[in-house]
């Protein structure tokens, strides 16, 4: 393990936890920012989402503040439709942290080559993340990205040890976001083409010639995951004439490149699956059609708008807004911009407002982007340890599934008491500590904004109080004790004399230090180590109590 990441480990105590609880009740519970009384206070459990909010939380990876300017001005239609047809390539901000990932830019072969030892391959997946996180938390095409997460899950690859670590790269920028947006029998097509999946799911070894049997493996999870569904009326009879067809789809052993062998592939050109007939047809050409087909079978229509309406509304979505979406869907040749026009615009959508719980990806890009954080070029390395290190403590290192079906998306998966004090630990930590990874503006949380809401006014508890061994000093008569600054006028003043923190700053049993934070902090002002930043917003600016983000 690094060692410069262990401070992940520092657990949270029970006493913490109620204290960070009750302190974001508090929190939960303020007006707008421009309440003046408590009297004039409005409790915020009844205040509804707006629309414009609504859409940033769904289909972004979060919202930041000049995105929310944004939409204020262009409106959240003119938004999504410039989201639905993006720029092709990475940003040139983008692009530059992604240059200081050297093993992306490398061909499968050429990443064997270099990186088959046991200690370095571990390399290839932290990039691999850290480029991903990168993407989602800085490219302006957010939807763009939450698209080719939901497709590196839909058609989930784990990066075995074979030569997955080698090909999911290639994998992730050839197939998943050359058709994020695109059409999804293209999409199909080039993941049945992929070396990645192929290797995956053991297709590359599928031969149908002589005496032996094609592997089953990828057809039946062609069908009954990629397209038609569990549910999808296919039967053993349809899976095994699929491995017959696509029986000799495998990889140059030298390249790591797509090869059809075609004296593995016996076909007699009358296979039937699913209503589709080979007609002669024999070798990648009947592969190809059968692909094509699958991808417009009504049942696929159906699967797949079942899941987007899963990601972008609820967890169990109506089923006239499915059937919907799934007409759109065929009527438009499988056109994904098109497909998710039709969600956009249903009032489920609409209405569907802070009801789905984020994932543990979702989380981490969320709060970054909620906080601005920018990325080093030059440590591209260490956001990778960073990324992987952070994700896997969470449950979802990506990339790292197992199951061929990808990571669930339903709030049951992700809540539960583990995961739950996980991400109180990373919402703790990463105000304590980047590791330099990343930078920080603190600025809009700093203590010149403390007090000026008045249920933000309120003292900290016993449990903030507590003289903690977690002690570090950060200069003149400023003592952090315990996560929370105390400040005293000589060294054994009583103590009522002693001035606390208000609930909104850092309440919680973590050291933070004057080194804990990036060069921003040291612009003139004297930082008030918050572990929870969006306690303490600057009057005047957006709400940015994200920083812990459950719901979107």
């Amino acid at each position: 393990m690094n060692d410069s990441l262990d401070w992940l480990h520092t657990p949270i105590s029970r006493r913490a936890l109620l204290a960070s609880a009750a302190a974001s009740a508090v929190l939960a519970a303020c007006t707008s920012k421009n309440s003046s009384d408590d009297a004039a206070t409005v409790n915020r459990e009844n205040v509804k989402p707006t629309l414009d909010d609504h859409v940033l939380r769904r289909v972004t990876f979060g919202p930041t503040e000049s995105l929310i300017g944004a939409l204020q001005t262009s409106g959240a239609s003119a938004y999504l439709q410039a989201q639905l047809h993006p720029e092709s390539g990475d940003s040139d901000e983008v692009a530059t942290v992604l240059a200081g990932f050297k093993t992306l830019q490398l061909s499968p072969a050429e990443r064997r080559e270099q990186y088959s030892a046991d200690n370095v391959r571990g390399v290839l997946s932290q990039e691999l993340m850290g480029a991903t996180l990168v993407r989602a938390v800085a490219s302006p095409w957010q939807l763009f990205e939450v698209m080719v997460d939901f497709w590196s899950n839909h058609l989930n690859i784990y990066q075995s040890p074979s030569y997955g670590p080698y090909t999911k790269p290639t994998d992730d920028q050839e197939v998943i976001r050359a058709h994020a947006l695109g059409r999804f029998s293209d999409l199909l097509q080039a993941s049945a083409q992929s070396p990645a999946m192929l290797d995956y799911l053991d297709n590359k070894d599928s031969r149908a010639d002589g005496d032996n049997t094609p592997n089953e493996n990828y057809a039946r999870e062609l069908l009954e995951l990629h397209t038609v569904g569990v549910d999808g009326g296919y039967t053993e009879t349809d899976i095994r004439s699929a491995a017959h067809v696509l029986a000799g789809w495998s990889i140059d052993d030298d390249t790591l490149l797509f090869e059809f062998r075609a004296d593995w592939h016996a076909m007699t050109g009358t296979e039937q699956v699913m209503g589709w007939s080979a007609d002669g047809l024999t070798g990648i050409d009947a592969g190809m059609s059968l692909l094509r087909y699958l991808a417009r079978h009504e049942n696929t229509a159906l699967h797949l708008s079942e899941k987007l309406c899963r990601r972008f509304v609820a967890d169990d979505p109506d089923q006239d807004l499915i059937d919907n979406v799934a007409n759109a869907y065929l009527d438009n040749d499988t056109d994904i911009p098109s497909t998710l026009a039709a969600i956009f615009s249903s009032p489920q959508f609409a209405s569907a407002r802070r009801t789905k719980v984020r994932r543990p990806f979702e989380i981490v890009a969320a709060s970054l982007r909620s906080v601005d954080a920018t990325f080093d070029p030059k440590k591209a390395q260490q956001l990778g340890e960073w990324s992987q290190f952070v994700l896997t403590s969470m449950g979802q290192p990506l990339f790292k599934w197992p199951p061929p079906n990808g990571y669930p998306d339903t709030a049951t998966t992700w809540m539960n008491a583990g995961a739950m004090l996980m991400r109180w630990n990373y919402a703790q930590n990463l105000g304590a500590t980047t590791q330099g990874v990343f930078s920080i503006d603190w600025r809009p949380w700093r203590r010149s904004d403390r007090g000026r809401h008045p249920r933000l006014r309120r003292r900290v508890g016993p449990a903030a109080r507590s003289r903690s061994a977690h002690t570090s000093r950060t200069g003149g008569d400023n003592r952090v004790s315990g996560g929370c600054r105390r400040e005293r006028s000589k060294p054994h003043a009583p103590r009522s004399k002693r001035r606390r923190t208000a609930v909104g700053e850092s309440c919680l049993p973590t050291p933070v230090a004057r080194s804990s934070f990036t060069s921003s902090c040291a612009a003139g002002w004297t930082p008030s180590a918050p572990s929870y930043p969006w306690a303490t917003p600057r009057t005047g600016r957006p709400d940015r109590r994200a920083l812990f983000p459950m719901m979107s």
